[in-house]
């Protein structure tokens, strides 16, 4: 039986250190004490009680290869297209900031036309 330590299976099984040392201490995942005071846990027992553990995990500290894939050469079709599309988009910021610069200057003018906020001689909002 391979145990290992709770921040090891917090990383296996994406589930926070916290968490896992709760449940070993309410008895929902058993566990070993080590002499120092740290816990030593079996993998199975986490995925007894429903955890995950994650596929991507690299034990080794080697980077990866990356895989490679062929690049397909770019549509004449589907460039056409999303150029349109950028175009119509570019279009519609440029209406959108004009009308954003016209109510915010309509914004300003509301504002010069309010009365001047007066100032109340205490906390209490009554006359005395």
């Amino acid at each position: 039986m391979v145990s290992i330590s709770v921040r090891e299976a917090a990383k296996r099984f994406n589930v926070s250190r916290p968490t896992i040392v709760k449940r070993l201490k309410n008895g929902t995942i058993s566990g070993e004490i080590q002499d120092g005071g740290g816990w030593l846990i079996d993998p199975s027992e986490l995925m007894r009680v429903g955890y995950r553990e994650r596929t991507n995990q690299v034990n080794s500290g080697e980077p990866q290869p990356v895989k490679v894939t062929a690049i397909a050469p770019p549509d004449p079709d589907e460039m056409v297209k999303l150029k349109a599309a950028l175009a119509a988009a570019e279009a519609r910021a440029t209406v959108a900031e004009a009308l954003a610069d016209e109510r915010a200057a309509h914004i300003a003018d509301f504002r010069r036309m309010l009365p001047a906020p007066t100032k109340k001689s205490g906390w209490w909002p009554f006359k005395r």
